[in-house]
């Protein structure tokens, strides 16, 4: 279920915004597969968007991180 969830959101990104994301090459090993990489070198008036990346931080840790290190960081903030 999670590597659906991740793909349609890999899909979903890289529909909406191409400039600001990219998808990484993937090693031999299979490393960075269904991974996002973010533009911080963006050439866009705006800049970049940190309360943006720390969202998609967040969300990826909490499809991707074990149940106990969720409630510790639900905890935390």
């Amino acid at each position: 279920m999670r590597d659906e969830i991740t793909e349609v959101h890999l899909d979903q990104l890289r529909a909406i915004a191409a400039s600001r994301f990219y998808v990484p090459q993937p090693s031999v090993r299979g490393t960075f597969s269904n991974w996002l990489g973010v533009r911080l070198d963006t050439p866009d008036a705006n800049g970049v968007d940190w309360l943006e990346v720390r969202g998609l931080l967040e969300e990826a840790f909490r499809h991707t991180a074990q149940k106990y290190l969720i409630a510790e960081f639900e905890r935390s903030n």
